[in-house]
């Protein structure tokens, strides 16, 4: 499992999380460089640090369950994407996107780095872009205009799928929907 964040104090929030809930966790290299207040390994309790940012232990030992980095979320994903100086193996086989807002940004990345038959699970918060109130935004974000109807959620749904499958489209892969709810937020799991 790997936590990304691009907030630097947010490592030291998924340090602590990983601690009270007994997850076993190192952080790369990213996570405490980036961490002003992080002067050695001993200042936010990591178990090992680890500056290839993988999750195997460099002292020999079976590794940790979670991999604290701190960086952009598009260029970490690229970074794992197949075929880009990196194996299958690499690939992520869940990626779940939770950005504050639109997760558009992400797309791309996502469906690139994610494993073949992984899952993507993607929320979106920008209800008012995707039910119609702004389709210039919508536009520029998802592709289309959203429709401002009393079926919005469906139309909502429907235009964030598209925008996934025109991402996995550019790199040869296609999606199937399996989950989806909304609310006042859209959220969605595909293959």
């Amino acid at each position: 499992m790997t936590i990304n964040d691009i907030v630097s104090d947010a490592c030291l929030a998924q340090a602590e999380n990983c601690k009270l809930n007994g997850v076993p966790f190192i952080a790369d290299s990213s996570c405490i460089n980036a961490t002003p207040t992080a002067t050695s390994t001993s200042t936010i309790g990591v178990d090992e640090v680890n500056p290839n940012g993988d999750n195997s232990s460099s002292s020999g030992g079976t590794g940790a369950s979670a991999v604290l980095h701190t960086g952009d979320a598009i260029n970490f994903m690229y970074s794992r994407k197949p075929g880009n100086n990196s194996t299958q193996t690499d690939a992520f086989d869940v990626i779940d996107l939770d950005p504050y807002g639109t997760a558009a940004p992400f797309l791309d990345s996502a469906v690139s780095s994610v494993a073949d038959g992984g899952l993507l699970n993607i929320t979106c918060t920008d209800m008012a872009v995707l039910s119609g109130n702004f389709p210039e935004k919508c536009f520029s974000l998802y592709g289309t205009v959203g429709l401002k109807a009393k079926f919005y959620h469906e139309a909502s749904l429907r235009t964030l799928l598209h925008a996934i499958d025109s991402a996995a489209n550019k790199h040869g892969r296609y999606i199937v929907s399996i989950v989806f709810c909304f609310d006042f937020v859209l959220y969605c799991t595909v293959l």
